[in-house]
């Protein structure tokens, strides 16, 4: 099972077209949401699919959602590699986490970079890239 980064949804490998025969590394976006933000204005606010927002959340949900709100202003880093063999180069990007609220849900934060750009995340992407130590 894979699921969007973007809304979030569930996909079985077998089922996309064509289909994965393993869970690809990093973030991975559904073709319904390259669908959409193809069609859509170029912006971290508006590449993204509304849901509607769960106004009377389940204990679960306001838990997630608590463990979303403590990330605000966290930072976290990506590290991007480029090339091949002995022309492989790292470089890391360094960004701030911004808590966007709990309406914002399966997207909660906005990314910043140090480098100018933004984008829309979920609380998994996040994660993964927590400075730790």
């Amino acid at each position: 099972m894979l699921l969007c980064d973007a809304c979030g949804t569930g996909w079985h490998l077998q089922c996309l077209s064509p289909p994965l025969s393993a869970v690809p590394p990093g973030q991975w976006v559904c073709p319904e949401c390259v669908k959409l933000r193809r069609e859509a204005p170029v912006g971290p606010e508006m590449a993204l699919p509304k849901a509607a927002p769960v106004l009377f959340p389940n204990a679960a949900t306001r838990r997630r959602d608590e463990q979303a709100a403590a990330l605000d202003g966290v930072r976290v880093k990506r590290v991007l590699y480029t090339g091949q063999g002995r022309q492989r180069a790292k470089s890391v990007v360094w960004g701030t986490v911004r808590y966007r609220g709990a309406l914002a849900r399966p997207h909660y934060f906005l990314v910043e970079w140090d480098e100018g750009s933004a984008e829309p995340m979920g609380i998994t992407a996040v994660n993964r890239l927590l400075v730790t130590g």
